[in-house]
């Protein structure tokens, strides 16, 4: 359960890293509105209210769906148990240095803020929802930590801690702009400035180098199981 936890922490700081750059801005402003504290804090609800129930969801359902494929498929997948979730890791692996591809082929987005815009809370909680929502299809590290915690053979109860528990690290990066805006005010003006320059002139390559990367150990990881030289020890009996 250890080793999971510790290797889902980077994943989820990976994933992080592709919300960071379309909520700092939203986030920025509902900071700068009459109830910070409250807004932000809805700001940050809607994104677990759809993150982790998605997760679950995904995690049993494909728990169950592979404990199925395996009473009916071929005999090698029966000696193997863990083929199936391999099999998905490496799809996910191939899939993250395509997304990694075109992300650096992509062009670089800006936005502005806007301190004219009036917030309600309902804004606050729906606006991050429907950007997790709609983002889902492209939550391919959060793919990857499911994938890792079926191999790991967990109860239901296990898994559905693992899942909460890469959420909270999901979201860290935001709860903490969250704690220096709420902290500085108008002070943290500044900080969060630069931090959006960074973004716009960096954060694209970041997240390139982390796709890249995560890609390349899960497909090797998935490859090396195979031969007996798996890199993540999940699921290996170690």
């Amino acid at each position: 359960m250890t080793d999971l936890l510790l290797t889902i922490t980077p994943i989820a700081l990976l994933d992080s890293l592709s919300i960071i750059p379309v909520c700092i801005v939203p986030l920025i402003v509902l900071l700068s509105s009459k109830r910070p504290i409250y807004y932000t804090f809805l700001f940050l609800l809607g994104i677990l209210v759809v993150y982790i129930p998605f997760g679950i969801l995904l995690t049993l359902g494909l728990d169950s769906t592979f404990d199925a494929l395996s009473e009916t498929v071929s005999d090698w997948i029966k000696q193997k148990p863990d083929c199936i979730d391999l099999l998905v890791q490496l799809v996910i692996g191939i899939a993250m240095l395509a997304l990694g591809y075109h992300i650096a082929r992509s062009r670089a987005r800006k936005v502005a803020e806007d301190p004219n815009i009036k917030v309600t809370p309902m804004m606050a909680f729906s606006f991050s929802a429907l950007l997790m929502i709609t983002g889902l299809w492209g939550a391919l590290p959060y793919f990857a930590a499911v994938d890792l915690i079926l191999r790991a053979e967990l109860s239901n109860v296990r898994m559905i801690f693992s899942i909460i528990y890469y959420n909270l690290i999901f979201i860290t990066p935001l709860i903490i702009f969250y704690i220096i805006g709420n902290l500085l005010g108008a002070k943290a003006k500044p900080f969060f400035d630069k931090l959006i320059s960074w973004l716009l002139r960096f954060g694209k390559i970041s997240i390139t180098i982390a796709l890249y990367s995560l890609g390349a150990l899960l497909i090797a990881d998935a490859v090396g199981w195979y031969f007996d030289y798996p890199i993540i020890p999940i699921g290996t009996g170690t």
